[in-house]
């Protein structure tokens, strides 16, 4: 016991370090996808005060002194050039670097800042000294403490860099000291006029030491860079193009990367909208729209919005998955993880030109292509609802508790579709893409529903205590109910997707929509509709022509249907083999196969001569003798009269029930 505690005790300290390593590399690179985002933004952009003010970047940064700083410093497009070139460098070397490298990547940017408080400290020492007296006498120990503080500060600050930055050279610790020269210099009578170019001395030879240390550890960082390009080449070149390409985007936690920068951008872009006014819970939605539609001005960033939409839907899916239980597996990688709504996302972006319209009717169109992809969402969590519910419904000794959060489930699910239907229709303009979502949503409520009725018959008929026959019927009614209601909704789409076309204005991808939608949800599913009442007619047919084994003699055998695994004490069907079922079991079995379940013998009546009473035994069918009865002598079969025949008939839905 003791053991097995510590296994899971350290398993989840392994997941838990695994967690906490992946998060760290996505913050630690975060900076180098933020700096690629503004540089794409300004990329072809002249720094000029018009075009600053007009910048995205006018949100988040005081503008003014920007532009004063470049009008007065000259600052041309050659160094635009250089600084757009750093840019693209240093995300290179966030975004590839091991993570340790990278940490010291950011112990030299912290270093560098430490310098730069050093510098304010000494500049605030000399303006200081300026305005004292001029004349300085260190003759009581009172005198000392305004200096020695100075001093100080700075020596705690040279320890903190020396200690970042990992230096064994004394004479490189030295030299970080340099902003104490202004402070020994006036100790040592320094008049208060040459202070200031003893200040001045000190930033020139910090400078000199940047620029000597980075001249000596430079080659370091891009040899380093060189070497991790040499590995993803390495990476591509074994596992090929497109493997390769995956395999990289997984290590490098690059779609991680992207959702958190998009979603910083956002948040930042949503205080910007809220900072200066009252927030109203009205208009929460259109800041809320407004600032995604900020926040997605290039391709990189549109990729950022995909994935997030993706990682969103993929935790809805993953939640309702567990919240519900169950075993769900998919036959593709791309069903119930978020790709779906992604793919819709991306498609209905690139074919509208998103990223070339204006802020309003970015906001408006996002608002659309959302509704849609919650309507995709939505369809991805009733799949996994459907056949949750009809496993818990056939399953007869589970706890009605168990069953509580898929009811939740499919109650959320039928208010969120129609509540999607009401804001679609009141707030919208109608149009093809309006009511295909809003038929998508009505029809995802119907379904639901329609799984719910499925639920709750399968509950009924495994809680009695004997097979109850007409069950089968009623589920048949429900499923074909809702494929019927699917395909008149899929033909409406159609016949208003036709006027629209010749009416208002048309587009090559309505038609090629209105094609693939006339083929796949019509066409198919007419003959779906068709072939499933062709089976089941079959079914019916034939299981009306096998004769009811009486009751006597199912008390007499006590045997048990092969189909359903359940006694069978008051209703039988015989087949041809001499097997006994129960009817309904029988009926779902001809519907998919008109063979024997044991000895797979075809039970047809097209022909009666051409009916084979001997077993036919494909390979791996077991023979299943002791089921088998050689003499119907031991068989009494109950009579039917006519008159209970024709009653039985007397109905046109009878031969599908």
């Amino acid at each position: 016991m003791n053991e097995q505690r510590f296994n899971d005790t350290t398993v989840m300290n392994e997941r838990f370090r695994i967690i906490l390593k992946n998060f760290s590399e996505v913050a630690l690179r975060l900076p180098g996808v933020l700096l690629l985002e503004i540089w794409w933004r300004n990329k072809d952009v002249h720094m000029t005060p018009e075009v600053l003010q007009k910048s995205p970047l006018s949100s988040y940064l005081e503008m003014n002194k920007i532009i004063q700083f470049i009008q007065t410093r000259n600052f041309d497009q050659s160094a635009s050039v250089i600084l757009s070139y750093a840019v693209v460098t240093l995300f290179s070397i966030f975004l590839s670097l091991p993570l340790k490298k990278l940490l010291s990547v950011y112990a030299h940017f912290l270093s560098l800042f430490l310098f730069g408080f050093a510098h304010y400290l000494s500049i605030r020492y000399v303006r200081a000294e300026q305005d004292s007296e001029g004349e300085l006498q260190l003759d009581e120990v009172c005198k000392l403490e305004w200096h020695g503080s100075h001093i100080l500060a700075q020596l705690m600050l040279c320890l903190a860099q020396s200690c970042l930055l990992g230096l064994e050279s004394d004479f490189e610790r030295i030299m970080l000291s340099v902003f104490l020269l202004p402070i020994f210099l006036r100790m040592s009578g320094m008049p208060l006029g040459l202070l200031m170019l003893a200040h001045n001395l000190a930033c020139s030879l910090a400078m000199l030491n940047i620029f000597v240390y980075v001249l000596n550890r430079a080659p370091k960082i891009l040899n380093c860079l060189r070497q991790s390009c040499q590995a993803l080449k390495n990476v591509i070149t074994s596992h090929g193009i497109i493997e390769g390409a995956v395999t990289i985007w997984h290590n490098l936690h690059f779609g991680e990367l992207l959702s958190f920068a998009w979603l910083f951008i956002f948040l930042v872009q949503m205080y910007v909208n809220v900072a200066d006014r009252p927030v109203d819970l009205a208009k929460l939605g259109i800041l809320a729209l407004s600032a995604i539609a900020e926040s997605t001005s290039t391709p990189l960033s549109l990729l950022a919005l995909a994935l997030t939409v993706r990682y969103g839907c993929s935790l809805v899916i993953n939640f309702s998955r567990w919240a519900i239980g169950g075993i769900h597996e998919s036959s593709h990688f791309l069903v119930h993880t978020g790709y779906m709504e992604v793919l819709v996302l991306v498609l209905l972006f690139s074919q509208t030109g998103f990223l070339a319209m204006s802020r309003e009717q970015k906001a408006f169109l996002l608002g659309l292509v959302l509704l849609i992809v919650v309507s995709s969402l939505l369809q991805s969590l009733y799949e996994l609802l459907e056949s949750r519910l009809l496993e818990l419904g056939a399953i007869p000794n589970l706890f009605f508790e168990s069953h509580l959060s898929s009811l939740f489930l499919a109650a959320v699910l039928f208010t969120l579709s129609i509540a999607i239907t009401v804001v679609i229709t009141n707030y919208l303009p109608i149009d093809l893409w309006c009511v295909i979502i809003g038929s998508d949503s009505v029809l995802t409520a119907l379904r639901t529903l329609s799984v719910v009725l499925l639920y709750a018959l399968t509950v009924v008929e495994t809680r009695l205590p004997e097979f109850w026959e007409p069950c089968d019927g009623m589920i048949f009614l429900v499923k074909m109910a809702t494929r019927i209601l699917e395909f008149c909704f899929a033909t409406f789409i159609l016949c208003y997707g036709t006027f629209s076309f010749f009416v208002k204005q048309w587009s090559l991808v309505s038609f090629l929509v209105l094609v693939f939608h006339a083929y796949f949800n019509i066409w198919q599913r007419m003959q779906k509709i068709i072939m499933e009442l062709r089976t089941r007619r079959a079914a019916v047919q034939s299981l009306s022509r096998l004769p009811r084994a009486s009751p006597l003699i199912l008390q007499k055998k006590k045997d048990m249907c092969a189909i359903c695994c359940e006694e069978m004490r008051f209703e039988a069907r015989v087949t041809p083999c001499n097997h006994f079922f129960h009817g309904g079991c029988l009926k779902k079995w001809l519907s998919v196969k008109q063979v024997c379940p044991l000895c797979y013998s075809f039970v047809s009546f097209k022909d009666e001569h051409s009916v084979n009473s001997n077993p036919v035994e494909p390979q791996g069918v077991p023979t299943a003798n002791h089921l088998y009865i050689s003499s119907a002598a031991f068989i009494d079969y109950e009579e039917e009269d006519s008159s209970e025949w024709d009653s039985d008939h007397s109905s046109p839905f009878n031969e599908y029930l």
